[in-house]
């Protein structure tokens, strides 16, 4: 699905399932994009690296982080060991920066290299779903403690057997995301948006929506997402209280418009596709009267998925070398990230600790998640 995509597919039974909250590859288009050269230089923010692999999934994505302890950055300068380690949970841990032995100047010696870590305390929190060995999605909440990790499932209240996805976690815990639920009227399945807070769900639909996908959500309960109507794609943002919705297309936009994250400002991050099918990343202001296009420079095709309250933006883009991540300072710079000797990564979120999770791709195209950060 990337260069030429408006959402993923998967398929159950006959039913096509349609992707909209995240831009994510399907094996075969990234396998072409990214068969000439692997993900190359990178620069990174954070040092640790965790993969997310459940028992039993053959692709697992992680669409959203939450810390909640407190952050410190400090300078580092570090080698670390090529192969990463697996803990008792089935994570992979890696150090960076990190020069990998044996690799030679081919992958531009791929060595990480960065100025800042961060440290925190308390507990962090990834939300995502995977995919099981016959096709069923699963959606997943991990907590991370000093004493380890725990999993809990997240099923919406009205979904088809174990179809939700979850796609973003807020500061108190609060969940967003959407579920399919079979509509006996149109013989079909729908997507609806839900808000899961302590384990109690409450589900939503934007006001003549066909289907609705909720992506990110605000602390203050806020959600952004996207919807399809009769005219296609469109992104909004459902107030706190959830009686109001906000619509909009951003300028350029021809084959749909996606919002994928808000912070507590109310800033919007997301994508939208032009006339080929490229998405191109945006940022909208609280008022929504100022759009600013993001493209990475010599990047074919941007998205932008995530905004922490510090203006801070992630995402990823498509270049000659692949598809990478990056993150965009408030004031506009750029940092390309790069999961340790993956053949494409892609970043979904952003918390205010400066923590990233997304998934990445390894040599045998399968999707595994991620997060960084204590």
């Amino acid at each position: 699905m990337k260069i030429v995509v408006i959402a993923d597919t998967g398929s159950r039974g006959g039913y096509t399932q349609m992707r909209h909250a995240r831009i994510f590859l399907s094996v075969i288009t990234l396998s072409s994009l990214l068969g000439l050269t692997p993900a190359g230089l990178a620069q990174s923010l954070n040092f640790t690296w965790t993969s997310i692999d459940p028992v039993g999934a053959s692709s697992t994505f992680a669409n959203g982080i939450r810390s909640a302890g407190s952050t410190t950055s400090v300078p580092y300068s570090a080698q670390g060991a090529a192969n990463g380690v697996r803990n008792q949970f089935g994570e992979e841990q890696h150090q960076d920066s990190t020069t990998f032995p044996g690799q030679g100047n081919a992958l531009g010696q791929n060595k990480h290299q960065g100025t800042g870590s961060t440290t925190s305390t308390g507990s962090t929190q990834v939300v995502g779903y995977f995919w099981d060995t016959v096709s069923t999605p699963h959606s997943y909440l991990l907590t991370y403690l000093s004493t380890g990790a725990t999993w809990s499932a997240i099923n919406a209240t009205g979904a088809y057997g174990t179809w939700t996805f979850a796609t973003g976690v807020n500061s108190t815990g609060q969940i967003t995301g959407y579920y399919y639920a079979y509509d006996p009227v149109a013989f079909t399945f729908r997507a609806h948006g839900f808000v899961q807070t302590g384990g109690s769900t409450s589900s939503f639909d934007v006001p003549g929506a066909v289907d609705t996908f909720g992506n990110g959500i605000s602390s203050g309960g806020q959600v952004a997402g996207s919807y399809s109507d009769a005219k296609g794609t469109h992104a909004f943002v459902r107030g706190a209280t959830g009686t109001s919705y906000t619509t909009f297309d951003a300028p350029g936009a021809v084959n749909g418009t996606v919002a994928a994250g808000v912070n507590d400002t109310g800033m919007i991050v997301g994508y939208y596709y032009d006339a080929v099918l490229c998405p191109h990343g945006f940022l909208r202001s609280l008022s929504g009267s100022t759009y600013t296009q993001i493209d990475i420079t010599g990047a074919t095709c941007t998205s932008a998925n995530a905004i922490n309250g510090s203006g801070q933006i992630a995402g990823h883009f498509f270049n000659s070398t692949g598809v990478h991540g990056f993150l965009r300072s408030a004031a506009g710079s750029i940092a390309t990230i790069d999961y340790p000797l993956s053949s494409g990564t892609i970043i979904n979120a952003l918390n205010d600790s400066g923590q990233i999770a997304g998934e990445y791709m390894d040599s045998t195209n399968r999707f595994h998640g991620y997060k960084t950060g204590p």
